[in-house]
């Protein structure tokens, strides 16, 4: 990254200079397992069509996002060993440039995964935290200084997609005010929120006629792709996934559903 670049980055959360994409495991790459992790003993299925594919559209990376674990090699590794279609890096107020992922695909021999780029934004007016908002299709960092209208104004503006995040965990969600903002979907599965919060989503979801997406909020290895997004279509770059999204090919899924 070139210093242009990571001047970018400053003034944001978890911001500063990108920590090292970490190490590929030797015996991961051999298909030997390493970890106390959920074993691959699964195939895709066969009967869900070639057009159709399961993503964790919710991934946090230790590169950017201050409070993960996850080492993006590792999370690449851990994706392959788990066969997961793809995922989406959503670090905090941060977006990952493309040659970024280039090399990170590169060098971690993603081969077939699909890896593109989010952000999630936590949104603030008034000096009052409003709650989390996962933005796709955008191409710029967008930091922690806005709020959510302000925030939908500028995603929509650059034909970009935004999803309330876990919208009723206490404290980081928008809750009811889902209900008045112009949002292009809801997360209603999410790794780190309680069930009972995840079915007033659901039940949002369907009052708002939104799609629904999943997603593990993963911050370590140990949680990637536990809750996934199902989509009726193939999605190989940010403008499939803002399509898919903004017609409403997709629906939250669990990583067992994945496994039949």
């Amino acid at each position: 990254m070139s210093l242009q670049d990571t001047k970018k980055h400053e003034n944001v959360v978890g911001a500063g200079s990108p920590r090292p994409f970490g190490n590929v495991s030797t015996n991961c790459i051999k298909g030997e397992e390493t970890s106390p992790l959920r074993k691959s003993t699964f195939r895709p299925k066969e009967n869900r069509g070639v057009l159709s594919m399961f993503l964790d559209l919710h991934v946090h990376t230790n590169r950017y996002s201050a409070c993960s674990v996850l080492l993006p090699l590792e999370m690449v590794e851990t994706a392959k060993m788990l066969k997961l279609d793809g995922l989406v890096i959503t670090e905090h107020g941060i977006l990952w440039d493309k040659e970024e992922i280039e090399d990170l695909k590169t060098r971690a021999k993603a081969g077939n995964l699909v890896v593109l780029r989010g952000q999630e934004i936590r949104t603030r007016c008034d000096d009052r935290l409003e709650g989390d908002v996962l933005v796709f299709g955008v191409e710029q960092s967008l930091g922690d200084e806005l709020s959510a209208q302000e925030l939908l104004e500028k995603v929509h503006s650059q034909g970009g997609v935004a999803i309330a995040a876990h919208p009723y965990r206490a404290f980081l969600g928008l809750r009811d005010n889902i209900y008045k903002l112009d949002l292009d979907g809801i997360e209603v599965f999410n790794g780190n929120t309680a069930p009972e919060e995840m079915q007033l989503a659901d039940n949002a979801c369907k009052i708002l006629q939104l799609p629904g997406t999943g997603g593990s909020d993963a911050h370590s290895s140990q949680s990637l792709g536990n809750y996934l997004t199902f989509f009726s279509a193939w999605i190989k770059s940010e403008a499939d996934l803002v399509s898919a999204i903004k017609q409403k090919q997709c629906r939250p899924a669990h990583f067992e559903e994945m496994r039949k």
